[in-house]
C-alpha cells in the first residue's frame, strides 16, 4: 500500500484520495476521485509511483546504452543519456529533447520529456528494492510540485478478496489518449490563428511549442510551455490556446477520453515600444552601486576593454545577461574565461529606475571593463 501527498499544488488544482483504514493499515480500502479531469501533474506523480519511465519502449528502440565512470571514492558517476525529436509539422516544427538521468548507485534519478517529467529522491530501502519517497515536477517556471510517499507498507500477506471495495463510477472517467502533433494540428484547424502580440524586444520569427491537455468535452484545460524562440510570446499563446475547444475524442470502445499532446507553432510578429538601450555612459549615469571585476594579473593585457550586455529589471536590478551585441568600437565581447570575473561584478550593480512617460521601464546596457 502506498500513502502519497502532494506538498505544492500547481494553478490551484488538487485532488483528494480517500483511504478509510483500521489503526494497523490492513482494513478495507476504497479510492474517492472527484473532478471533470484529471490534471497533467497529478498523472506524472501517478505514473512516478507506478511506471516512472513510461516510455521505456522509446528508449530501447534507438538502443540507447549508458556508460558510467568510477570516480576515485569507488562511487559511479551520475549518467545521462539524450535523446532529440520534433513537435509540430511542416514550418511549424521544432526540436524538443528528452533526457534520463542515473545517480551515482544506478537509481533513476530524473526523467525529463514534452509529456512527462519528474526527479527521484530520498531513496529508502523497501522489500530489497530502492524506492524514491520524494519527488519534484517542475512544468513551468515558477511553478514547483513536489510530493512524497508517506506510508509503504507490504500487503501480500494481507490479500484477501473483500480488501479492497469497488466502487460505483464510470471507470473510464479519467482515461486518456497520447496524440500526435500531425493529429493534434488537424483537430484544432477549426480555432482561431493565434494572434501574436507585438514584442518590446527578441526574435521577430520562430517557433514555439507547449504541451496541451484536453478535457473528455474537447475543452483545452492546460497548456505547459516547452521551449519557443521569443519567451514574451509564451503566456499571450497560451491564454489564446486555452479558449479553443474540439470534437470530443473517443478510445475504441466509444468512451470519452481526455487527449494531450505537443503543439508546435510558427509565429511572425513585429517590435513596438522597444526596450531603451543604454551606452555605458548612459548606465553608469544611472548606476547607484558599480563593482569593478577583478581579474588575476597577468591573464588579460592591460589596457583591453571587454564589452557584456546586461537586462536590468524595472526596479534597478540586474536580471541578467542579455542577448544582442551593440558592436561597440574598440571593444572585445567578453568571453569565457574573462566573462565569468565581469558576471561576478555585474551581479553587484544598482541602478535608479528608468522612468519614461512617467513609467518604470526595464533596459539594456552595454558595459565596458578596461584592465589595468
Amino acid at each position: 500500500m502506498v500513502v502519497f501527498s502532494d506538498r505544492v499544488a500547481s494553478r490551484g488544482e488538487s485532488e483528494k484520495w480517500n483511504a478509510p483504514d483500521d489503526s494497523r493499515g490492513r482494513g478495507r480500502k476504497s479510492e474517492q476521485d472527484e473532478g471533470d479531469h484529471f490534471p497533467l501533474w497529478l498523472r506524472s506523480f501517478v505514473a512516478a509511483l507506478f511506471d516512472p519511465v513510461p516510455n521505456v519502449s522509446a528508449w530501447t528502440a534507438i538502443g540507447v546504452t549508458i556508460e558510467e565512470a568510477q570516480l576515485p571514492n569507488a562511487y559511479n558517476s551520475n549518467t545521462c543519456e539524450r535523446t532529440k525529436s520534433k513537435i509540430g509539422t511542416g514550418n511549424r516544427a521544432t526540436d524538443t529533447f528528452s533526457t534520463i538521468c542515473f545517480d551515482g548507485k544506478g537509481r533513476l534519478s530524473s526523467v525529463v520529456s514534452p509529456r512527462y517529467s519528474m526527479t527521484f529522491n530520498d531513496y529508502r530501502p523497501f522489500a530489497e528494492k530502492q524506492v524514491a519517497f520524494t519527488m519534484g515536477d517542475v512544468p513551468e517556471s515558477g511553478t514547483e510540485i513536489a510530493g512524497d510517499v508517506i506510508q509503504l507498507e507490504d500487503l501480500s500477506k494481507s490479500m484477501r478478496d473483500d480488501l479492497f471495495t469497488p466502487l460505483p463510477s464510470d471507470d473510464h472517467q479519467f482515461d486518456s489518449m497520447e496524440l500526435s502533433s500531425a493529429k493534434l494540428e488537424e483537430l484544432i484547424d477549426r480555432n482561431p490563428q493565434v494572434i501574436w502580440p507585438a514584442i518590446r524586444t527578441g526574435n521577430l520569427h520562430g517557433n514555439l511549442s507547449m504541451y496541451v491537455s484536453i478535457d473528455a468535452q474537447g475543452h483545452v484545460r492546460e497548456t505547459w510551455p516547452l521551449n519557443s524562440d521569443n519567451a514574451g510570446l509564451v503566456d499571450p499563446a497560451r491564454d489564446q490556446v486555452k479558449e479553443w475547444t474540439v470534437i470530443p475524442q473517443r478510445d475504441s470502445a466509444g468512451h470519452a477520453v481526455q487527449v494531450g499532446g505537443a503543439l508546435g507553432f510558427r509565429f511572425e510578429t513585429v517590435i513596438a515600444n522597444p526596450i531603451p538601450d543604454l551606452s555605458d555612459s548612459e548606465a553608469r549615469q544611472l548606476a547607484t552601486k558599480t563593482v569593478e571585476p577583478e581579474f588575476a594579473p597577468g591573464v588579460v593585457p592591460a589596457g583591453t576593454r571587454y564589452r557584456v550586455r546586461i537586462a536590468v529589471g524595472e526596479q534597478g536590478v540586474v536580471t541578467g545577461m542579455a542577448g544582442g551585441d551593440t558592436k561597440v568600437p574598440g571593444t572585445i565581447k567578453a568571453s569565457e574565461p574573462y566573462l565569468i570575473p565581469i558576471m561576478i561584478a555585474v551581479r553587484e550593480w544598482r541602478f535608479r529606475p528608468l522612468i519614461k512617460d512617467g513609467e518604470l521601464q526595464p533596459f539594456f546596457a552595454e558595459l565596458v571593463f578596461t584592465i589595468r
